[in-house]
């Protein structure tokens, strides 16, 4: 754990600058507008949820509880008749804060984990290609392929997926590069 104290400073820089990409890709870029499309009927959806009282949360249907549920006839019947699919529902009032914070969060761990990684895959004094090699290949490793099994399982768009290995291996430049530029001399 010695050998991560010099690190303590790319660990925080590399999730600010993380944090940062995420915020123009997401905002001010709006790569990811495209990653969701709009309902057919939205406002008859919406009341119909509205009118369900459905608290937040993440729901499946139709709905299987226990393994070997999906080889029931009657789940059958209700998958084939469908609709099938995901819904995510959130509060009214979301604190935009707490993502923020929550994302910010996430991004020191992965740049922790990253800079154990490169305190044993790595000397003081490397050289900055060096450094920003093996760091970045992480960095990239860690964004654009965490979030592809979900796509692929849940039906996201091409599109999406490119998007989100776009922004995967920009976070991982970043993070190489920001490595690379306060890595600890000899």
């Amino acid at each position: 754990m010695d050998a991560l104290l010099p690190l303590w400073l790319p660990i925080l820089a590399s999730a600010a600058a993380v944090w940062f990409w995420h915020f123009l890709s997401w905002v001010a870029l709006s790569l990811h507008a495209k990653d969701w499309g709009g309902l057919p009927d939205e406002d008859r959806f919406m009341k119909a949820v509205r009118e369900l009282n459905i608290p937040p949360g993440p729901y499946a249907f139709p709905h299987v509880e226990k393994h070997g549920q999906s080889s029931d006839p009657a789940f059958k019947a209700k998958w084939q008749a469908g609709p099938v699919g995901l819904i995510n529902i959130w509060p009214a009032k979301m604190s935009m804060g707490g993502k923020m914070l929550g994302s910010f969060v996430v991004n020191m761990v992965v740049s922790f984990l990253i800079a154990y990684l490169a305190s044993i895959t790595l000397k003081p004094g490397d050289e900055f290609l060096r450094v920003t090699q093996v760091v970045a290949t992480a960095g990239i490793l860690a964004y654009s392929f965490a979030t592809l099994h979900n796509g692929i399982w849940f039906n996201a768009k091409p599109r999406a997926m490119v998007t989100a290995v776009f922004d995967g291996i920009v976070s991982g430049v970043l993070i190489g590069l920001v490595f690379a530029a306060l890595w600890p001399a000899k």
